[in-house]
């Protein structure tokens, strides 16, 4: 092999070196972040905690980390909107937030946000624990309900009002009221007619006078 062979196969083995480096200083700062590992098969997880069974809903388990096969979430886990829990419950958005919830596709309108479904039994400890007991959750319920009322009944009677009001600019545009104007003021101009008379010649009024 001449010299020029043998530096050539020196620079190919340097540059493959150098690129050999560079490659692995770049991988080493571009590496993607590590992904979060695939959740493990049903078979290396809890059975239901309730019957025993192998299978179970794995949505259930991933939202509340509870394991319980689809027969025994029906019967023992009930769920519930963030509407009825903030409406029966009386609960705040601000006590909603550190409750665990599995998203649903809103049954009304698909492209709506998700609809977020609450385990009944965590529900029910948030609000007993802010009532501390029966009576005072009782008398706050009642209390929204008449605030409720009242405030339809507030609604309802500003709607009233508004369609009373409308009823009578309608009425009025469909029968406009005559505008009279008023008659230019009149001047006798009495001329005699017979010996006690006279009569006016515009409106023809008579009128009658005595002699002193």
């Amino acid at each position: 092999m001449s010299d020029l062979e043998n530096d050539l196969e020196v620079e190919f083995e340097l540059n493959r070196g150098e690129k050999s480096s560079v490659k692995g200083e770049l991988g080493e700062q571009c590496a993607p972040a590590p992904q979060p590992s695939a959740p493990p098969a049903k078979s290396q997880r809890h059975t239901c905690r309730e019957c025993g069974a192998s299978a179970f809903c794995l949505k259930f388990f991933e939202a509340f980390n509870i394991a319980v096969c689809n027969a025994c979430k029906v019967q023992k886990y009930s769920l519930m909107t963030k509407t009825t829990a903030k409406e029966d419950y009386l609960l705040t958005d601000s006590k909603l937030a550190g409750l665990r919830f599995l998203l649903r596709e809103n049954p009304k309108n698909p492209n709506w946000a998700p609809m977020k479904l609450y385990l009944q039994s965590e529900v029910m400890a948030i609000g007993q624990s802010t009532f501390q007991d029966q009576d005072a959750w009782d008398q706050a319920r009642r209390n929204k309900a008449v605030s409720q009322l009242q405030k339809r009944m507030a609604v309802a009677k500003r709607r009233k009002e508004e369609l009373a009001l409308e009823a009578d600019i309608a009425s009025a545009k469909s029968h406009p009221k005559k505008v009279y104007k008023p008659l230019a003021q009149h001047v006798h101009t009495f001329v005699e007619k017979g010996s006690k008379q006279c009569c006016c010649t515009s409106c023809g009024i008579v009128m009658e006078f005595e002699e002193f």
